[in-house]
């Protein structure tokens, strides 16, 4: 929040020849979606119409760990049904990350810089 409050107060007291050209393409985000941040759901935006956009990943985390804790609490009570619904999890994010690949056609590594490679 605090990140947000600073970022929101740059353009009161930023001013300069490139100001102006850079301030509706980096501010605007903010002042429009600002409190998708704080509810952390920002990676759910467009990338440019995201603000702070080195933040994706805390949003990303924030809302895995709003889930991940069912595994533990299961594996406490119920060990088997636990343990089939981690591998479950596990199985099914793969087979998503794999079918997510296959469909958009992403390398195996970022080969950046070099168009010829498909």
């Amino acid at each position: 929040m605090f990140v947000i409050g600073v970022w929101l107060l740059v353009p009161l007291v930023v001013d300069g020849p490139l100001a102006k050209e850079h301030h509706p393409s980096i501010f605007a985000t903010c002042t429009r979606n600002w409190w998708r941040a704080l509810i952390h759901i920002n990676n759910w935006s467009d990338l440019l119409d995201m603000c702070l956009q080195h933040s994706w990943y805390v949003s990303v985390d924030w809302q895995i760990y709003m889930f991940i804790w069912i595994i533990p609490v299961v594996m406490l009570s119920r060990p088997r049904i636990g343990l089939l619904f981690a591998g479950a999890l596990a199985i099914g994010t793969s087979a998503a990350v794999t079918v997510n690949a296959y469909v958009y056609s992403y390398q195996p590594l970022p080969l950046y810089g070099q168009p010829e490679i498909e």
